[in-house]
């Protein structure tokens, strides 16, 4: 579910780059991997990989990461909120 979300916010954001600017995204595809530490169970590397469709304009390459950096569940992780865990 985790890396799920990751992968949702970041195409969110893909999708709304390309529309935005007429871009066909027939053929656009977004994957999501990581690398734990076995001991802690903990991710070390979240990688997210955008196929891009054919005929992608080649000076929207590096855009298109800064989009989807501004993906607000990477951004959460970077800078983490303080976690309370209470019953009721």
């Amino acid at each position: 579910v985790f890396l799920s979300s990751i992968g949702a916010c970041a195409g969110y954001f893909a999708l709304a780059f390309c529309q935005q600017r007429g871009i066909d995204t027939a053929g656009m595809k977004l994957t999501a991997s990581f690398d734990r530490d076995e001991k802690t169970h903990r991710l070390n590397t979240v990688v997210l990989d955008l196929k891009l469709p054919e005929g992608f304009p080649e000076k929207y390459r590096k855009a298109i990461v800064r989009s989807m950096d501004q993906c607000s569940v990477k951004r959460t992780i970077q800078d983490p909120p303080q976690f309370e865990v209470v019953t009721s």
